[in-house]
């Protein structure tokens, strides 16, 4: 069962050791299972979970839990932010490995926040689905800790790249990726991103457009970011599979609702030399937009390994 595109989806899968206190240890309990079911404290007989959601002390007993695992989370945020940047590899062939970060997560969650749960306030949490939960309260937060600490330069967040086995004997077993050898070790993840002024990106992003009018040709293809100018943060991503052009001016009044720009300001000099079309498709807008460390570049840009790794597990590729 996942939950969006998050790595946290994935702890849900693992279950949530508990005994619910009626003398039977429910290890690796999962989500589908209760989502019919629940176990009665008294008797130990399954019930009917539904009547949980229509009860006032099913809310407050879920709320109670979460608000539990707020103030641990925040407690504990820049040390799980570096825990979730040792936790997750990204290999020569550009695969994210997260599942370090995946058991520290069940740790934190089996170890720190449990303890303190009532038996309520679990039955609370599993019935309203663990994974939900901690891509909320866990996953959200310290990624977006983990982001803030990488763009303010407080820490080192980049991602460790782990090479394979050197059959030379010369070369280094991991490490941090950097220049030219940066972008040959991730394969096939986004590295690359475009820079967008906002009016055509969300026109982009709303799939308004699919041509983004540029002053020449392309010959990149394949993913790539899609970055809002002057925001140094990366808000959805595409693919580019063409480009055509240098397009007549009657081809371009004919192609309005691919490029989105209108007739009258198709006649202004502003927009004149956009005479090439770079055509885009699967275009996604991201549900929480990423930063990225700005490294020169007006056009495309090089993203860091934080950048890379953040789209992967927005992406599901994580």
């Amino acid at each position: 069962m996942r939950c969006g595109n998050s790595i946290m989806a994935l702890v849900a899968d693992r279950g949530f050791r508990r005994n619910l206190g009626t003398g039977k240890s429910l290890s690796f309990v999962r989500p589908r299972n209760l989502f019919h079911y629940t176990l009665s404290a008294q008797n130990g007989r399954p019930h009917s979970m539904f009547s949980l959601f229509r009860s006032q002390p099913f809310t407050d007993h879920l709320e109670s839990a979460k608000q539990k695992l707020r103030k641990l989370v925040a407690t504990h945020l820049r040390t799980l932010a570096l825990k979730r940047r040792d936790g997750i590899t990204i290999d020569a062939y550009g695969t994210v490995d997260g599942s370090k970060w995946i058991k520290e997560t069940q740790y934190f969650v089996d170890k720190v926040w449990s303890p303190l749960l009532t038996i309520e306030e679990k039955k609370a949490v599993l019935n309203a689905g663990l994974s939900s939960v901690g891509q909320e309260l866990i996953e959200i937060p310290v990624r977006d800790e983990c982001a803030r600490m990488h763009a303010e330069g407080e820490h080192d967040m980049e991602i460790r790249v782990v090479h394979p086995p050197d059959m030379t004997g010369t070369g280094r077993q991991g490490g941090k990726a950097s220049g030219a050898n940066a972008i040959s070790l991730r394969g096939g993840a986004c590295t690359r991103g475009l820079i967008i002024r906002p009016e055509p990106l969300e026109k982009i992003l709303f799939g308004e457009k699919t041509w983004e009018m540029r002053s020449d040709h392309t010959k990149i293809r394949g993913k790539i970011a899609l970055i809002r100018k002057g925001s140094k943060t990366i808000y959805g991503t595409a693919e580019i599979i063409d480009s055509k052009g240098p397009l007549s001016a009657s081809e371009l009044l004919g192609s309005v609702h691919f490029h989105g720009i209108t007739p009258a300001r198709l006649a202004t000099p502003e927009v004149q030399d956009y005479k090439y079309a770079w055509v885009l498709a699967n275009v996604k807008r991201l549900a929480s937009p990423i930063p990225y460390h700005h490294r020169g570049g007006v056009i495309f840009v090089t993203l860091d390994e934080y950048a890379v790794q953040a789209l992967a597990v927005q992406s599901g590729e994580a």
